[in-house]
Order: C-alpha cells, then structure tokens, then sequence
C-alpha cells in the first residue's frame, strides 16, 4: 500500500523539480527558525515579534515515527535543508 501512494507521488511531483519536505521529528519554535532563516539569508535586521497576536497551535511537532518503521530517516537537518533551498533559490 505504501508503495503504491509513493507511485503516485513520485509521478506526481518527481517528475518536476520541487522540493520535498519530510519532517525531522524534532520541535523548534517559530523564533528559533526565524533567527535561523535570517542568519541563512544574511538579514542583518530585527526580528519583532507582536505580542498582542495570538500565539497559534503551542506545538507543531510531527509524529515521524511510522516513516521511521518503514526504514526511512531524513538524510539532511533542518539548517542544511534550508541552506540548499536558499542557496538554489538565490541562484534561479
């Protein structure tokens, strides 16, 4: 059954260039990823945050764990991954 929705995928979005983001399993708050993002991208700015804003779902962790009993892992960390997609993006 798995391999056949991975069919399905791969027709559907491998045959174009994309990106493909499978989760890593580890929690990161959103300030943590800005402060990464603006060190990748080399934003010398301030990051503000609006405190009078809700404050959104407390967690977005993903359950990795039924990827993980079928063999797969990710290969790259959330920095690295976010490094190439910068790095492809700044160059197209």
């Amino acid at each position: 059954m798995v391999l056949k929705y991975y069919q399905q995928f791969k027709q559907t979005y491998l045959a174009v260039d994309c990106v493909t983001f499978c989760f890593t399993g580890e929690d990161l708050e959103i300030g943590e990823l800005a402060l990464l993002i603006k060190d990748i991208v080399g934003y010398n700015g301030n990051i503000v945050h609006d405190l009078s804003k809700p404050d959104g779902t407390p967690r977005k962790l993903m359950d990795v764990s039924k990827l993980h009993n079928l063999g797969w892992k990710h290969g790259i960390n959330l920095q690295d991954g976010l490094k190439r997609v910068y790095s492809d993006y700044a160059a197209n």
